[in-house]
């Protein structure tokens, strides 16, 4: 779910979002920003999972859940967007691809009781969700079989 990036000599945080299919705002979430130097390293969403969709003019996050036939609930979860919050012409949101479920988690959850709730291995869940912390309402990441 997630990589190690290396900041280069022509980076800015804005077209290392755009190039890693995410916004800049969840670079700086992820990683705690407050400096973008080069020779830092990062940790950036890998591409694989999701795709970038660009709000347009008109667009909410409930039309844009039921173009991709998305539950609304998980694309706030994964693209830190709070209930009530708006979304604006130009913004990013990630969106999972075709193949790709989130699980969000309950309080109790174990890795051995999600991995039998989604059908996936507690090795596969470990390899796509880096920052395993099973907290209610945590976001976990799997591939449909």
């Amino acid at each position: 779910m997630y990589q190690v990036y290396k900041i280069m000599n022509d980076d800015t945080l804005d077209s290392l979002a755009s190039r890693m299919n995410t916004t800049s705002s969840e670079l700086i979430r992820l990683n705690g920003l407050k400096d973008f130097n080069i020779g830092d390293l990062i940790v950036v969403p890998s591409d694989d999972l999701y795709f970038s969709y660009i709000v347009k003019n008109g667009d909410n996050l409930y039309s844009i859940s039921k173009m991709y036939d998305q539950d609304i609930d998980i694309l706030y979860a994964i693209n830190g967007i709070k209930k009530g919050d708006y979304i604006y012409p130009n913004q990013e949101i990630l969106i999972p691809r075709d193949g790709v479920s989130i699980y969000m988690t309950n309080d109790g959850d174990t890795l051995e009781s999600i991995s039998n709730k989604i059908g996936s291995s507690i090795s596969d869940i470990v390899k796509n969700n880096s920052n395993l912390v099973l907290i209610p309402e945590q976001a976990i990441v799997y591939k449909r079989a």
